[in-house]
C-alpha cells in the first residue's frame, strides 16, 4: 500500500478498483484455485442490468477476482468494489526505487528485479518503512505470472534502538509465506536470491492485532437469463488479451442490483502454471521458460542447465550451438548444428557431405578389385 493511503487511527477506505477480464480464452479458468457461484437477485431486472455480488467472505484476498458467464462460457468485464475499515500503520517501499507496485494492493501490477543472466545468483533487497513500529510475524509474497519462487530468503529489521536484528537467516524458500519470531520494528529488510527473472506483484507484512474489517463485492453487467460465477485466488496474474465488448459503466451506482454468492469452493479445473510445458509447475521450475523435465543442475546454482550459460557468452545452453566455449556469433560453417569453435572435425567439406567418405572407400575397394583381377590375368601359364 502506498504511503498515506491509510491512517494509524480507524479509517474508512472505499475504492472501486478495475479488475477487468478480457476476451474469452479456452482453459483460462484453470488459473484460479477457487470460485463462488453468484446467486440470481430475488428481484432481477427483466433486461440487462449491473449486478453487484458480495464476496466479503474473502475480501482481504479479493484482488484478481474475475466474473465468468456460465451460459456464454466466457469471462466478462468487471470491477472490484472494496470497502475497508482498518487501523493499519502506513507503510511504503523505500528500496528499490519506484517499486510502489509492490504495495499497491493490485495483483495486475508488478515490479521486476534485475538479475545476472550468466547464472550467478542475484540478491534483491526490499526495504519497507512504516510510519511507526509495528508488530508482525509473517510476510507474504505474491508472484507475477510465469516466474519461479526465489531460491532463498532472509529477513532483518531495524528495531527502535536503531540496531539491526536478523529474524530469518538465509534459508531455502519453498512457499510464498515467510514466518519468523514475532518482532516489533519500523523498518523491515527482505533479501531474496534468484538466478532467474523475478517479478513480484505484492509484498505484505501482516501487522498483528490490527483491527481490520473488510467488505468486497464485484460489479458486472448481467443478463438475467444467464448464470455467473466468480473465480478467485489466481495462481498468477490473469493475462487475457482483449475485451469481448466495450467496457460498460461500472462506476456509477445508479440502478445497481445487489446480490450474494454461495460458499467458496475449490476449483477442480485448476492447473498450476507451467509455461514451458515440462510438467514442472513454474513456482518450482529451475528453468521456467525452457522445457527441462529432468531439472538437471550440474553446477548446483539452482538454475537448470537448459537455461544456464556455462560459457558466459550470453546464450543459454539450450540455444547455444557450443555451450562449452564462448561463441556469441554462433558461426557454424558446415551447418551441422555444432559451432565452429568446438567442432573438431578436420574436414568441414566431408562433414557437410557425409556421402563423400563412403564414396572414397567404395572407389578404393573397386580399384583394389580391378588391380587384383589384372594381376591374375597377367600370371604366366603353368604357375
Amino acid at each position: 500500500m502506498k504511503s498515506g493511503t491509510c491512517f494509524v487511527l480507524m479509517c474508512a477506505l472505499v475504492s472501486v478498483i478495475p479488475f477487468s477480464v478480457y476476451a474469452q480464452e479456452t482453459g483460462s479458468t484453470e488459473r484460479f484455485k477457487s470460485f463462488v457461484d453468484v446467486r440470481t437477485p430475488s428481484m432481477p431486472s427483466p433486461v440487462m442490468a449491473v449486478w453487484e455480488a458480495d464476496i466479503s467472505g474473502f475480501a482481504k484476498d479479493a484482488a484478481g477476482v474475475q466474473v465468468y458467464d456460465m451460459t456464454e462460457q466466457g469471462f466478462v468485464p468487471s470491477r472490484l468494489v472494496r470497502t475497508t475499515q482498518q487501523e493499519q500503520t502506513p507503510r511504503t517501499v523505500v528500496a528499490p526505487d519506484n517499486a510502489d507496485a509492490l504495495m499497491d494492493g493490485k495483483s495486475d501490477t508488478s515490479f521486476e528485479f534485475s538479475f545476472d543472466d550468466s547464472g550467478v545468483s542475484t540478491e534483491s533487497t526490499i526495504v519497507i518503512q512504516t510510519n511507526a513500529p509495528i508488530e508482525a510475524d509473517t510476510i507474504t509474497l505474491t508472484l507475477d505470472g510465469y516466474v519461479a519462487l526465489p531460491h532463498t530468503v532472509s529477513v532483518r529489521t531495524v528495531i527502535p534502538t536503531g540496531a539491526s536484528k536478523t529474524l530469518v537467516a538465509p534459508r531455502r524458500l519453498d512457499t510464498s509465506r515467510i514466518t519468523f519470531p514475532r518482532a516489533t520494528a519500523s523498518q523491515w529488510i527482505v533479501t531474496l536470491s534468484h538466478t532467474q527473472p523475478l517479478r513480484l506483484a505484492e509484498i505484505e507484512i501482516h501487522e498483528r492485532d490490527a483491527d481490520t474489517t473488510s467488505e468486497a463485492s464485484v460489479r458486472f453487467l448481467a443478463d438475467p437469463t444467464h448464470t455467473y460465477r466468480v473465480y478467485a485466488y489466481p495462481e498468477r496474474s490473469p493475462n487475457i488479451d482483449a475485451y469481448l465488448t466495450e467496457m460498460p459503466d461500472l462506476i456509477s451506482t445508479e440502478g445497481v442490483i445487489k446480490t450474494t454468492t454461495d460458499s467458496l469452493r475449490t476449483n477442480p479445473a485448476f492447473v498450476p502454471s507451467d509455461v514451458d510445458e515440462d510438467t514442472i509447475p513454474d513456482v518450482s521450475d529451475n528453468c521456467v521458460e525452457v522445457s527441462n523435465f529432468d531439472q538437471t543442475d550440474l553446477d548446483g546454482n539452482k538454475r537448470g542447465d537448459a537455461c544456464d550459460d556455462f560459457d558466459r557468452d550470453r546464450l543459454i545452453n539450450a540455444k547455444d550451438n557450443c555451450p562449452s566455449a564462448p561463441n556469441a556469433n554462433q558461426r557454424d560453417t558446415d551447418s551441422d548444428g555444432m559451432g565452429d569453435v568446438c567442432d573438431m572435425e578436420e574436414s568441414r567439406f566431408t562433414e557437410k557431405h557425409a556421402w563423400i567418405p563412403w564414396a572414397g572407400i567404395g572407389f578404393a575397394a573397386f580399384v583394389i578389385i580391378v588391380l587384383g583381377a589384372l594381376a591374375l590375368r597377367m600370371k604366366p601359364e603353368g604357375q
